[in-house]
């Protein structure tokens, strides 16, 4: 940043740089215009409820959870295995969507048993061979009677109770759920009634169409991590009178920051606030952190282009001034992305 020896003229024609800003803003707004346009039939489905803890286990042993279904878009029924009324419609419905969304192998189905207690993985893995339910992404899960009958009543807000007729023992819900790839439940249709089961599945190819948000998160740390590591190199290379080198370099920075924004705007917009779930003092810290690092980006968004826009008109006497400051600000900002993101993300992730 500091440099005694710079000429008081601008290091390239300013109609080139210029021109540079200008694709790199284009390219921007037409990203989050494309994504924008792609999502716009998703987010016409509602947002209901939110998906909390849960760990169970399928008819082959295999661990589903919420962690396990994280990123992906997948259908909830509930059934158990001996019902004679409605569950086998339901299930019925289930098979038929597996077929219809043949196309798309990455929505998981997800039968919760009612009747835990009775469903070992043993009897549901019986059950799944009777009805079509051989495929690798259904699963017929069990697990504590209390976790099952919590997250259908609570998460998906529907009925379950005990004390049916003999054909059904236990009364729930004939109702199928589509969940989002974060987890929110974001459509609810009848599992006996087969233009629903359509729409369903016409919903779910709809959301899995949708560009996958989930994966922004580790993007924007990806380009924080790229800032950070461009703006060491071009406080090396000024330091070091290489004065194109760290131009080209502080220029890739600020197309990076400005990746990272759209970006971070983009997912923001789909998903809302990421709620941390951490407690206690480290809770505090991230608030803090958290807090800073927004701010201080508002600061940076106002920062660089006036620091960039002195060095191109050649004011480089201001230029150094303004870089002293911005510079510190923006590697903060850079460095605390990847931070907000590995405790938000990784280290207390729900």
């Amino acid at each position: 940043m500091e440099e005694s020896t710079l000429t008081p003229t601008p290091l390239l024609p300013q109609h080139r740089l210029v021109w540079i800003l200008l694709i790199a803003v284009m390219l921007a707004l037409f990203g989050a215009a494309g994504v924008s346009r792609i999502n716009a039939e998703a987010a016409k489905l509602p947002v209901h409820r939110q998906v909390k803890d849960f760990n169970l286990v399928d008819q082959n042993n295999l661990t589903v959870s919420n962690t396990s279904l994280k990123g992906k878009v997948w259908i909830a029924g509930f059934i158990f295995t001996r019902c004679a009324g409605t569950c086998v419609i339901i299930t019925n419905g289930m098979a038929e969507l597996n077929k219809k969304l043949a196309d798309q192998p990455a929505i998981q189905m997800v039968s919760f048993s009612m009747d835990p207690e009775f469903d070992t993985p043993e009897v549901l893995q019986h059950y799944a061979a009777g009805h079509g339910g051989g495929s690798p992404r259904w699963h017929f899960v069990t697990g504590s009677k209390e976790q099952i009958y919590r997250l259908t009543r609570d998460d998906f807000m529907l009925a379950v109770r005990e004390g049916g007729n003999k054909d059904e023992p236990i009364l729930h819900s004939y109702l199928l759920a589509l969940v989002d790839r974060t987890g929110r439940v974001r459509g609810y249709y009848s599992g006996i009634m087969p233009d629903e089961v359509s729409k369903a599945a016409a919903d779910a190819a709809t959301l899995q169409r949708e560009l996958g948000v989930s994966a922004l998160p580790a993007l924007n740390a990806a380009l924080n991590t790229l800032t950070t590591i461009l703006l060491i190199i071009g406080y090396v290379l000024i330091r070091q009178r290489r004065v194109l080198g760290h131009q080209t370099i502080m220029m890739t920075a600020g197309v990076s920051s400005l990746a990272f924004l759209t970006s971070y705007v983009i997912y923001h917009y789909q998903v809302g606030s990421v709620k941390f779930q951490g407690q206690g003092g480290v809770r505090n810290v991230y608030i803090f952190i958290l807090i800073t690092h927004v701010t201080l980006a508002a600061v940076i968004a106002v920062l660089v282009p006036i620091t960039f826009w002195r060095a191109f008109q050649g004011n480089f006497e201001h230029h150094r001034r303004i870089a002293r400051i911005t510079y510190p600000i923006w590697m903060y900002v850079s460095i605390t992305g990847v931070i907000v993101y590995l405790m938000l993300y990784q280290f207390y992730a729900a």
